[in-house]
Order: C-alpha cells, then structure tokens, then sequence
C-alpha cells in the first residue's frame, strides 16, 4: 500500500489487526503515547483514549472477518482529533447503531447516558451498551456513523476538540 500522507496534520497512526480482545488494552496504551507525544493535554487524552477502546470493543464484540482498522488523525488547525474504526460487520448491527445515534441526538447526552445505564441494568444479552453514550456524555465526542454496503464494512468516526 505505501505511505500514505495525510496534509494538515501534527500525526496520524494507523492501525489494523484481527479482532481479538487482548488487542484493545495494548491499542489503548499505544493511542495514549502517541498522543502525549503529540503533545495534548492529559484531559483530553484520557478522553480520546477512552474512546478508542470503546469504539475497538464494539469493532472486535461485531466484527464478522478479520481486520479491524483504527485510524487516529490530529489536525493543529483545527484543534481535533478524530478516530476511525472500521470492521467488517452485517448490515442490521449497523442499523442498530444507527438507531441508538439518532436516539442519543435528541436528547441531552447526561440524559441519554443515565437512561442507558438503566436499560443496561435489565439487559439479558451480557453487554451494556454503554459505549457510544459513554463517548458521547463522558468525551463529548461528535460520532458518525457510516456502512460500506458493497465491502459490508462499518465505518465509526469519533471527533474530539481539545
């Protein structure tokens, strides 16, 4: 594939790997050394990487192939980072994601948090659904929400001003 360059950035990294849970807490640590090396304050850092994590959890929980992709960009002009994951995942999951976003942006992201945590308490599927409102709430991140229909890949960007 070759270098690619991305203009109008301070750094960027790029990840891809199999969707295996050991991976997420090794990419959680590299994502905050780049990040300090790239020199944004500590708030923000735990913030973004937080994030990640829980964006690479969702990626690694529905992926349905091999090779989750992190893309991790910070742009000086505009004082943002943003984090792209992709992974291969069905139609329907993205859907559902879909839904739970257009769900989360009508209402206040506190409101919308608490109101997660309580469905989380009754859920009979073992997971939480925590992350996107924890992203949303917590790091106050713009998230978008995109599927590849003809690669069957679902493409999530988390943007984050610090």
């Amino acid at each position: 594939m070759g270098i690619v360059y991305i203009p109008d950035t301070k750094g960027y990294l790029d990840i891809t790997f199999g969707p295996i849970w050991d991976y997420i807490p090794l990419t959680r640590n590299f994502v905050e050394n780049f990040l300090l090396v790239n020199l944004i304050d500590k708030t923000s850092i735990s913030k973004i990487a937080m994030s990640t994590a829980e964006l690479l959890e969702n990626a690694v929980r529905f992926s349905t192939n091999d090779g989750i992709r992190l893309k991790l960009t910070k742009r000086e002009e505009t004082n943002e980072v943003t984090v792209d994951v992709y992974n291969y995942a069905g139609k329907e999951e993205t859907d559902k994601l879909l839904t739970l976003i257009d769900e989360m942006k009508k209402v206040d992201s506190l409101q919308f948090y608490l109101g997660q945590m309580k469905r989380s308490v009754t859920r009979t599927d073992g997971r939480s659904c925590l992350g996107i409102a924890r992203i949303n709430h917590e790091a106050k991140a713009e998230i978008i929400v995109n599927y590849l229909e003809d690669k069957k890949i679902t493409h999530v960007q988390a943007k984050f001003k610090y």
